[in-house]
C-alpha cells in the first residue's frame, strides 16, 4: 500500500472519532426534562364539631380548616350508627364525644387512623339523613322522630283497631285475671356459664349472662382457623380460661377479658373453619358449629315462654278454650345486622307471641306476614341495605288489610 493512502486512511479514521465523541458529548450535556411534582395533598385540622336544632331535623356541622376530601358513609346495626370515612382529615383536636340525646341521636364519637379520620353518629332508632359537602365543611342533617307524637298516633291506631273489632257479637263475657307481665331483663352485666353439647354433626355453646344480651360482633380468623366473638360492655364470672374438648369441629375455647368488652375464641379443629350460626335469645348466645341443618326457607325466631309464665292450676281443657288476645300488636322498631354467613332482620313488637308466615313470593323476593299486627306511620318507609354485603338489597313495610283485622307484610 503506498504511503498516501496509509495516511488517508489513518486521517479518516481521525475524523470519525472525532465526530463520535462530539456527538456522545453533546448527548451527555442535555438538561434532563424535569419530572412533574407530585401534587401536595392538603389535610384538613377539623377544629369544631357542633350542632343545631331545627323543626323536623338535627344538623350536625363538621368544620375543618382546608377542604374536606368526599366522604364515604353507610348505616350499621347493633348498635345503630351512621359510619363516616373522610381520607385526608385530622381529629385530634377533638377531644370528647358530643352529645346529643334527643330521642333521635345519641351522640357523636371520632377516631384517627393513619389515613383517615372516621365520624360516627350513634341513632337511638332508625330515621332519614343526608350528608352534604361544602368545600371546608361536612353537613349531617337526621331527621326528628317525635316519641310523644309517635305515643299518640300508636295508641290512637291501637283504639281504631280495637273499635273496628269490637262490632261483632261475642258470647257472655267471662272475667279472666291477666296473666302477670315479667319485669323486663335489665342488661347483662357479665357472663356467668358456658355449656356445650356436642351433636353427631355439629356441636352447640350457650354462652349465659347475667341479663339481657345486647351488643355483639363476630368475625372468622385464618392461621389457625378460629371464630372471634365480642360481647361489648361484659365482664366475666367464669372461673376457666379456656375449656379444651376433643371434637371434629371445635378443639378449644378461649376466654379473654379487655376493658370494653369480653372475647370468646373458638379454636377450628379443622384447617377451615366449619359453617356456623350466632343467635341471641335474651340472657344468651347461642353459637353452633359444624354441619348445621339449615333451612329451606327464610329462618324467623321468636323467643319461647318459660314454663313459670303459664298458670299451673288451669286445666289443660280450660286453656285451649280460652279465646286468644284480639288486641293488635303494634310495630316498635325494625332492625337490619349483617352477619358474617347470613342476614338477621329483627322486628320489635308491642305484644308477645307473635303469630306469622312466611312465603316466596318471587325469585328473589320473601315475604314474612305478621298476623294481627300493625306499622305505625312513622315506620312505613323502605330500609336500603345495598350497602351491605348480603343477599339482601332492600326491605319494604307495609299494612295489609284481612277481613277486620290487619297483618304487617
Amino acid at each position: 500500500m503506498k504511503r498516501s493512502q496509509i495516511l488517508n486512511t489513518a486521517f479518516g479514521v481521525v475524523f470519525l472519532l472525532f465526530i463520535t465523541g462530539c456527538a456522545t458529548e453533546n448527548a451527555l450535556m442535555q438538561t434532563p426534562k424535569p419530572d412533574t411534582p407530585a401534587p401536595v395533598v392538603k389535610v384538613s385540622t377539623i377544629h369544631k364539631v357542633l350542632f343545631t336544632e331545627e323543626e323536623n331535623y338535627t344538623r350536625i356541622r363538621i368544620e375543618g380548616s382546608e377542604n374536606i376530601a368526599p366522604p364515604f358513609y353507610k348505616l350499621l346495626s347493633d348498635p345503630l350508627r351512621i359510619s363516616i370515612d373522610v381520607p385526608n382529615i385530622d381529629l385530634k383536636q377533638i377531644k370528647s364525644p358530643l352529645k346529643i340525646d334527643n330521642g333521635t341521636i345519641g351522640e357523636v364519637l371520632t377516631t384517627q387512623y393513619d389515613d383517615k379520620g372516621r365520624i360516627e353518629i350513634s341513632l337511638l332508632q332508625m330515621t332519614n339523613y343526608n350528608i352534604s359537602k361544602e368545600e371546608k365543611n361536612l353537613i349531617i342533617d337526621i331527621e326528628k322522630v317525635k316519641k310523644v307524637a309517635e305515643a299518640k298516633e300508636v295508641k290512637k291506631e291501637e283504639e281504631t283497631l280495637k273499635e273496628t273489632k269490637t262490632e261483632a257479637p261475642a258470647a257472655a263475657p267471662q272475667k279472666e285475671e291477666p296473666l302477670p307481665t315479667p319485669p323486663p331483663m335489665n342488661k347483662a352485666k357479665e357472663m356467668v356459664n358456658v355449656l356445650f353439647e356436642e351433636k353427631n354433626d355439629f356441636i352447640t355453646f350457650n354462652i349465659i349472662a347475667d341479663g339481657r344480651l345486647e351488643n355483639y360482633d363476630s368475625f372468622k380468623l385464618d392461621s389457625p382457623s378460629r371464630l372471634v366473638l365480642d360481647i361489648w360492655g361484659v365482664g366475666t364470672q367464669y372461673p376457666q380460661k379456656s375449656i379444651k374438648m376433643k371434637n371434629p369441629f371445635v378443639k378449644a375455647l378461649r376466654i379473654g377479658q379487655h376493658p370494653d368488652k369480653l372475647r370468646l375464641v373458638f379454636d377450628s379443629s379443622q384447617p377451615k373453619l366449619p359453617s356456623y350460626q350466632i343467635n341471641r335469645m335474651d340472657d344468651k348466645l347461642i353459637v353452633s358449629l359444624g354441619n348445621i341443618p339449615q333451612p329451606s326457607g327464610p329462618q324467623i325466631y321468636v323467643q319461647e315462654k318459660s314454663a313459670k309464665e303459664a298458670p299451673a292450676t288451669a286445666p289443660k281443657a280450660e286453656v285451649e278454650s280460652r279465646p286468644k288476645p284480639m288486641k293488635a300488636s303494634a310495630l316498635t322498631s325494625i332492625d337490619f345486622k349483617q352477619m358474617d354467613d347470613k342476614s338477621r332482620i329483627i322486628l320489635s313488637l308491642s305484644a308477645e307471641d307473635p303469630q306469622f308466615e312466611s312465603s316466596t313470593s318471587s325469585e328473589n323476593i320473601i315475604a314474612v306476614d305478621v298476623k294481627n299486627a300493625f306499622v305505625p306511620k312513622h315506620l312505613l318507609r323502605g330500609l336500603d341495605t345495598s350497602a351491605f354485603e348480603s343477599a339482601v338489597n332492600y326491605i319494604n313495610l307495609k299494612n295489609i288489610k284481612v277481613g277486620k283485622t290487619n297483618d304487617i307484610r
